[in-house]
């Protein structure tokens, strides 16, 4: 009788230990969603421009090229300074192919994407290394 409980709590403690690697391996795995390409960034934001600035058929060719531009180098990028000069120039290139109440609009996304970046819980926070 003793024999048969022991084998039972082995076989319960193999099942367990299975269950239990199982969960440490799923949980190791990204919650990010995989890299994308520059071209498939520059695709996905191009999308969005165009139905949040209501794109003509004219621009939405000339801003791909410069969301591809620049998600290309944003690949190289070394410090904050860097991209932050990226996006400004970015900003002046798109500048010119927008309408003023398209470029307008722009600048408001881009304020209310930095205004949700900095309400989000502290715990979720991503710090930027020094």
């Amino acid at each position: 009788m003793i024999g048969v409980f022991n084998t039972f709590r082995n076989r319960i403690f193999g099942l367990t230990a299975a269950v239990l690697m199982s969960l440490v391996a799923i949980c190791q795995q990204p919650l990010a969603t995989p890299e994308r390409t520059p071209e498939q960034e520059a695709d996905k934001l191009t999308e969005v421009m165009k139905r949040t600035l209501t794109l003509t058929e004219e621009q939405e060719p000339t801003v791909y090229q410069i969301n591809l531009k620049y998600a290309k180098l944003r690949r190289n990028v070394k410090d904050r300074t860097e991209a932050m000069q990226n996006r400004q120039k970015k900003n002046e290139e798109l500048k010119q192919v927008l309408t003023q109440r398209q470029y307008e609009l722009l600048l408001m996304h881009h304020q209310q994407n930095r205004q949700k970046m900095n309400t989000r819980p502290e715990a979720i926070r991503v710090v930027p290394q020094p």
